[in-house]
C-alpha cells in the first residue's frame, strides 16, 4: 500500500490547540482569582461576595430609622361635648322659657331607706359572723374509696351559722341588695394533744375536709389599669357571673352546707350531728329542695335515720288543730291576693276536718266552722271577680310560682374529717371550725378601698371554740392467765381490722422482757364479699413489753358499799402483778384479777367479728 505524505502544519495542529486552551485558561484565572473579583453594581455600589452582606444589612438599618422617625398624619375629631351637654338643657339650649321644666338627668336621686347599693371606694370585705359552739359525732367504719376497702376513723364536726345576722352585716357593710348570704364550704382545724397533757397553738394544722360539697371551679379574674383605675375585664365579670349562678343553686348549696358522708359498709353508723333537735335539720334541707314551695309539713330525710335509732327524737310531730287553723287563715289571705280558687279549697279542706273532729271543745269547733263558711264566700268571690276579669284565675302551679320562701334564720354547717390515715386512734384530739361565705362584690375592685379585696372569692369567719375528741385505741390486750411455774402470764388480745374488732386465737404467752406481740390467724370480713368469711393472719401487737411479773403483789380489791356512793376496800390478798412500759415510755401496773373482769373486755368480746354460722 501506498503511504502518503503529512505535512509540517497537520503534524503540530494538536499542539497548537493546546498551546491556546493554556493561554486562555491563564487569563481566567488571572481576570477571577489575581487581578479584578465578581463585582456586583448595588444601587450605585460595585460589591463583592465578601462585602455584599455588610452593604444588605446597612441599608436595612437606615429604612428601619426612617420609619421610625416618619410623621404620622393624625386626624384629630371634632369636639362634641359642648353638643352632647347641651342636650342636658334642651329648653336652655333652643332658647326657651327657662320656667319650663328641666329634662330629668339620668339616674335621679331618690330616696333610700336601705343603705346604699353602690357605695364606691369605701368598702371593705364584709366581717363573716363567729359561728356557735360545736358538737361532733365520731367513730370507724369502713368506706370504700374508690374501687377499695378501707377501715378509718372519722370525726364530723358541725355548728351553727347566724344567717340573720350576717345579712344584717352586708347590709350594713356591702348595701341591701347584697345581703343573700352564699355560702362556700366549711374549714376545720385539728390540735393533739401532746404526751405531758398540754396543748400548744403552734399545733394547730389545717384538715382536707372530705367529702365535700361539689363547688364549681373557681373563674379567672385579674385587676388591669384602665384611665387610671383597677378594672377587671368584661369577659372575666361575665365568668364571675356565671360562676355565681352555679354556686348559689339551692341543691349547690345544701351540697356545701351540709355535705353527705361516705357510704359505709360495716362498723359504726354517721348520725346527724344534734344541736338542739334533729328535726331542725330537716327543716333547713327543706328549705333547700323545696325551695320554691311552701314548706313541707313532712321535710325529706336526707339521712336515711331511722326512727327507732334516734329515740323518737326525729319523729315529725302532727300538726294540732290550732296550728291547722292558723294555717286556714294564711291560705284565705294568700288566696284572695293570688286570685287561687286551689288555696281556697285546701283552706276548706282543713277547717272541715276541724270541724268535724268531735273531740274538740266548742271554741275550736265554732272557730273552724267560722272558717269553712268564709272559705266557701273566699272561693265564691275569687269565681266571680274571675267572671268579670275574663276567667283569669291562678290554678296551683302559679300559686307556687307566686310564693316567696323566707330563709331560716339559722343554718348547720359541718366537715367530715374521714380521709384514710387522717385520724389517728389512741389520740386526744382539738376540733375547731369555721364558716366561708361568698364575697358578693367579687371581681368589682371599683367599690373597694383595697382593689385586691375584689379578688377574694371566699371570705372566712372566726374559728369557732375547740371541742375534745378523744379516739379509742385500735389494739387491746389483757392479761387473764398467770403461771408462776414458768414465771409467764397468758394475754389476750384484740384488734380493729378492717372496720371489725378481731380476736387473737389462744393466749400469748409472755415472760418478764418480753413484747406483748404476735400473729394469729383469725375469721375477718371477705373484702370481694363483706357477707363472707375469709382467714388470714393478723397482727396482734400491743405496743408494750412486760417490765416484771409479782406473783405474790399485796391487793386490796375495792368493792362497793351498801349504798351507791362510796367504797370499801377487801382483805389484803396476794394476787399476779405485771408491771408493762407502754410505747410513750411510761410505766403502767395491770393485774390478772381485774383485767379478767375488765368492762371494755366484755365490751370488745361482744361487738367482736364473729362468721354468720356462728
Amino acid at each position: 500500500m501506498a503511504k502518503q505524505l503529512v505535512n509540517p502544519l497537520e503534524q503540530h495542529v494538536e499542539k497548537a490547540a493546546l498551546g491556546i486552551a493554556g493561554v486562555l485558561l491563564i487569563a481566567v484565572i488571572a481576570r477571577y482569582l489575581v487581578t479584578s473579583p465578581n463585582q456586583l453594581d448595588l444601587g450605585g455600589v460595585m460589591v463583592t461576595p465578601k462585602t455584599i452582606d455588610q452593604h444588605v444589612k446597612q441599608k436595612a438599618l437606615e429604612v428601619a430609622e426612617r420609619i421610625k422617625g416618619a410623621r404620622v398624619d393624625v386626624e384629630s375629631p371634632e369636639p362634641l361635648f359642648a353638643e352632647f351637654a347641651s342636650t342636658l338643657t334642651p329648653f336652655a339650649s333652643d332658647l326657651l322659657h327657662q320656667t319650663l321644666p328641666p329634662s330629668v338627668p339620668f339616674a335621679p336621686d331618690v330616696p333610700i331607706i336601705d343603705p346604699p347599693d353602690d357605695v364606691g371606694g369605701n368598702v371593705d370585705l364584709v366581717a363573716v359572723v363567729p359561728l356557735g359552739p360545736p358538737v361532733v359525732v365520731q367513730g370507724r367504719s369502713t368506706m370504700m374509696f374508690g374501687s377499695q376497702r378501707k377501715a378509718v376513723n372519722w370525726v364530723t364536726v358541725s355548728a351553727v351559722f347566724d344567717v340573720t345576722g350576717q345579712e344584717a352585716t352586708q347590709v350594713k357593710t356591702y348595701g341591701a341588695a347584697r345581703k343573700e348570704v352564699i355560702f362556700g364550704p366549711a374549714e376545720i382545724q385539728r390540735r393533739a394533744r401532746r404526751s405531758d397533757g398540754s396543748w400548744s397553738d403552734a399545733d394547730w394544722t389545717m384538715v382536707e375536709a372530705a367529702p365535700v360539697g361539689d363547688v364549681p371551679r373557681l373563674p379567672r379574674v385579674e385587676l388591669v389599669e384602665d384611665q387610671g383605675h383597677m378594672i377587671v375585664p368584661r369577659m372575666q365579670r361575665d365568668g364571675v357571673s356565671l360562676f355565681l349562678g352555679k354556686l348559689r343553686l339551692p341543691e349547690t348549696q345544701l351540697d356545701i352546707l351540709r355535705p353527705m358522708f361516705p357510704m359505709t359498709e360495716n362498723g359504726s353508723v354517721w348520725e346527724v350531728p344534734v344541736i338542739g333537735d334533729r328535726r331542725n335539720v330537716l327543716v333547713q334541707d327543706d328549705y333547700f329542695i323545696n325551695n320554691d314551695k311552701p314548706p313541707s309539713n313532712d321535710p325529706l330525710d336526707r339521712y336515711n335515720v331511722e326512727e327507732d335509732r334516734v329515740d323518737g327524737a326525729f319523729a315529725i310531730a302532727e300538726e294540732t288543730p290550732e296550728e291547722k287553723l292558723g294555717r286556714v287563715e294564711q291560705l284565705l289571705d294568700k288566696a284572695w291576693t293570688n286570685k287561687s280558687i286551689d288555696q281556697a279549697v285546701l283552706a276548706y279542706n282543713l277547717a272541715r276536718e276541724v270541724a268535724d273532729d268531735k273531740s274538740l271543745g266548742a271554741s275550736l269547733t265554732n272557730r273552724a266552722d267560722r272558717l269553712v263558711k268564709q272559705s266557701t264566700a273566699t272561693e265564691s268571690d275569687i269565681k266571680f271577680w274571675a267572671m268579670s276579669h275574663g276567667g283569669a284565675t291562678t290554678d296551683d302551679s302559679d300559686m307556687e310560682e307566686a310564693f316567696t320562701r323566707k330563709a331560716p334564720a339559722k343554718q348547720q354547717v359541718w366537715a367530715h374529717d374521714s380521709l384514710p390515715g387522717s385520724v389517728e386512734s389512741d389520740t386526744v384530739y382539738e376540733y375547731r371550725i369555721r364558716p366561708t361565705i361568698y364575697n358578693r362584690m367579687a371581681a368589682e375592685p371599683t367599690k373597694f378601698r383595697q382593689p385586691q379585696d375584689s379578688l377574694v372569692f371566699f371570705i372566712t369567719g372566726p374559728w369557732s371554740v375547740p371541742i375534745e375528741v378523744t379516739v379509742p385505741a385500735d389494739r387491746h390486750y389483757f392479761i387473764v392467765t398467770e403461771d408462776k411455774n414458768k414465771t409467764q402470764v397468758g394475754v389476750e388480745l384484740y384488734r380493729w381490722f378492717e372496720g371489725d374488732v378481731v380476736k387473737s386465737t389462744g393466749r400469748l404467752k409472755v415472760g418478764v422482757g418480753q413484747p406483748i406481740s404476735g400473729e394469729s390467724r383469725v375469721a375477718v370480713r371477705s373484702p370481694d364479699d363483706p357477707a363472707a368469711t375469709e382467714f388470714t393472719r393478723v397482727n396482734f401487737d400491743a405496743n408494750a413489753t412486760v417490765v416484771d411479773i409479782d406473783f405474790d403483789r399485796p391487793y386490796r380489791e375495792r368493792k362497793r358499799g351498801r349504798t351507791r356512793q362510796g367504797f370499801k376496800l377487801g382483805a389484803v390478798e396476794k394476787r399476779c402483778s405485771v408491771t408493762i412500759k407502754g410505747a410513750d415510755g411510761r410505766l403502767s401496773e395491770r393485774f390478772v384479777l381485774t383485767d379478767k373482769g375488765n368492762p371494755r373486755k366484755k365490751e370488745l368480746e361482744g361487738i367482736k367479728y364473729r362468721p354468720q354460722s356462728e
